[in-house]
């Protein structure tokens, strides 16, 4: 799920970790091989959401009730804290299901409302839809899924919208893992003479596709998407989360009118659930690597940023509130020698510093 700010602003930055060409190189096939087995052991074990493919509404309750929780929790704890970052940039929060499609439309005025009424109401993070590869999505699925959500929140004050230069806003769902589904499938979907084509009608959206590898962003353009993001946090895993490819990408984007989305994060380390990716680990060096990632974003001028992640802690991706924390089985990380709200406090700091710079950019 990825969360959008009620505010006016649209954008987010992020910056460049600075790697060898020649390191880059060495790494990159290692990764995209590591990625792939990752996703087919992934894909084999991904439970169906329905025979159809279309939305499961156990799984959308489930996942609602734990994100209106979770966002109940931190409001009651410390309400500014929580939302001003999240209203300044655009964030991914975990959740229960990855294979469901999981909204907090739901839990904004049913599932909390002593919390999110009022003042919170006003305040919180809007929601845009961010849908995993369940088994059987394809872009007839997709269609009846895109129908559903707009059929039961596109009216929903919480239901993210962006506004494009040309004036229309519309709603925004990003597509994880698109490269699975053939571009001339998704054309059928996302281009105005498709035979299930969602434009110009009442279910037409902004559709944001995964780059991992460089020859997706031709695949992206021909499918009639509306842009590309990165996902991934750690710098170097794949063509498309890599810093240094950003400015290339943008000019693509920019070429062909696509939105490029870079997505930061404040470190990586998912050795816990994937003991052998440990050469993807990307230490945090107590806040410099997340800066040093908004910067990279910042620098290309992007319209949108992700931040991968709230609160993703099986990645070591977190940047929600943290206080030290030992288990049996685990020993979680913390943030210090910095306070437990280090990483809310850099997204504010860089949030308020993209508004003034964007201001001038529009200029």
């Amino acid at each position: 799920m990825v969360i959008h700010p009620a505010s006016a602003s649209d954008s987010a930055y992020a910056a460049s970790q600075e790697e060898s060409d020649s390191a880059y190189a060495a790494s990159q096939e290692e990764s995209d091989s590591a990625y792939a087995a990752s996703q087919e052991e992934s894909m084999e074990e991904e439970p169906s959401t329905s025979t159809s493919g279309a939305v499961c509404e156990e799984d959308l309750e489930a996942g609602v009730l734990f994100f209106a929780n979770s966002i109940t929790q931190k409001l009651k704890h410390d309400p500014e804290t929580f939302t001003a970052p999240i209203r300044a940039f655009l964030g991914s929060y975990n959740k229960m299901n990855d294979s469901a499609i999981v909204s907090a439309m739901h839990c904004f005025d049913e599932k909390t409302p002593e919390a999110l009424s009022g003042e919170f109401k006003s305040i919180l993070a809007k929601v845009a839809f961010h849908i995993q590869p369940y088994k059987g999505r394809n872009d007839q699925s997709l269609h009846d899924n895109i129908k559903y959500i707009i059929d039961r929140y596109g009216d929903h004050g919480a239901f993210y919208k962006f506004s494009s230069s040309t004036g229309k806003s519309l709603p925004m769902f990003y597509i994880y893992d698109s490269y699975l589904t053939p571009p001339e499938s998704w054309a059928e979907l996302l281009t105005p003479t498709g035979s299930h084509s969602l434009r110009g009608s009442a279910y037409d959206a902004v559709f944001i596709a995964l780059i991992v590898e460089e020859r997706h962003k031709h695949d992206i353009l021909a499918g009639g998407f509306d842009g590309m993001y990165t996902y991934f946090a750690s710098n170097g895993f794949s063509f498309g989360s890599s810093h240094q490819n950003w400015k290339a990408i943008k000019a693509f984007c920019d070429g062909n009118n696509l939105i490029f989305i870079p997505s930061v994060g404040p470190g990586y380390i998912d050795t816990s659930i994937r003991p052998w990716n440990n050469h993807n680990t990307r230490n945090r060096v107590n806040g410099r690597y997340y800066e040093t990632a908004l910067q990279a974003a910042l620098n290309v001028r992007p319209e949108v940023v992700t931040i991968t992640s709230f609160n993703e802690w099986h990645e070591g991706t977190q940047i929600e509130r943290a206080v030290p924390k030992k288990t049996v089985t685990r020993l979680y990380l913390d943030y210090q020698p910095h306070g437990p709200e280090h990483y809310l406090e850099l997204t504010r700091r860089w949030a308020e510093q993209f508004n003034k710079e964007k201001e001038q950019w529009l200029m």
